[in-house]
């Protein structure tokens, strides 16, 4: 009889250190997956803004009147949570700034930023110049 009895505590023993090691692995793969879930929207969401004021020529006119006000507009009507910083260099001369636009009330201070690139033509005097268009894009800390 006693056999049986211990037989059946080991068991029992096994089980709930399996159980635990179970529930263990499934906290963890949830974290993952719901932290590389939020970077891919971040990072979806910033190549759309950036599509967006691409298709709408409000990055061409930020190049052509010198303005930045669109571009400003636009980043205000984002999420309150997302931030944001467009920055727009000529030809391929990536350490040139052209324009550099953060959005109102956002500071640089992030854990994870998704950044994208977009290139684009502006017409000039009979001549195409080529420029890219940089968004880096995170979420605002909230206290």
């Amino acid at each position: 009889m006693k056999k049986g009895f211990v037989i059946s505590l080991d068991a029992l023993i096994a089980l709930l250190i399996f159980a635990v090691l179970i529930g263990t692995s499934a906290f963890y793969l949830e974290q993952a997956q719901a932290e590389a879930r939020n970077s891919t929207l971040l990072k979806e969401a910033a190549s759309d803004v950036l599509t967006v004021l691409d298709k709408t020529l409000v990055l061409e006119t930020a190049i052509e009147d010198g303005s930045t006000t669109g571009i400003m507009s636009f980043l205000g009507k984002l999420p309150y949570n997302m931030c944001g910083e467009v920055l727009i260099y000529k030809n391929s001369d990536l350490s040139s700034i052209e324009v550099s636009v953060l959005r109102q009330g956002c500071s640089k201070t992030f854990d994870e930023v998704a950044t994208v690139k977009r290139d684009f033509f502006v017409e000039s005097n009979g001549s195409l110049e080529f420029y890219i268009a940089e968004l880096k894009a995170w979420v605002r800390e909230t206290k």
